[in-house]
């Protein structure tokens, strides 16, 4: 089994070197760019992660970005914009690999909290 173990964003200035290099023309929305805060750049995943935060908060965009890096199947509309790939491509994500003994280690820890 494979789970998501760290999922690192862009930092500011990567994303400052990302347009240094990006000629211009009439958009006036650059999202997800500039989007998250500095703080937020690093994140590591837990055998349970939750995401909190109020309304607008990135909570969606995060997964949105995390299911386009992972190249996840959807069948749902989302939010993109002409800068979404190009930010997708930047980020980075390590995964954890389990062998079967370690899954039933973690089922009989899951069953053991029924």
């Amino acid at each position: 089994m494979i789970y998501l173990n760290e999922f690192d964003l862009l930092t500011h200035s990567m994303e400052e070197d990302f347009f240094f290099t990006f000629v211009r023309t009439c958009f006036t929305n650059c999202y997800p760019f500039r989007f998250f805060p500095d703080r937020l750049k690093g994140l590591e995943f837990d055998d349970i992660t939750i995401l909190c935060g109020s309304n607008g908060s990135g909570k969606s965009t995060l997964l949105n970005i995390i299911a386009e890096k992972i190249k996840l199947k959807r069948n749902t509309p989302y939010n993109k914009t002409y800068f979404f790939d190009p930010y997708v491509e930047r980020c980075y994500c390590r995964f954890n690999v389990f062998e079967r003994e370690d899954v039933r280690d973690l089922m009989s820890v899951k069953d053991y909290y029924k």
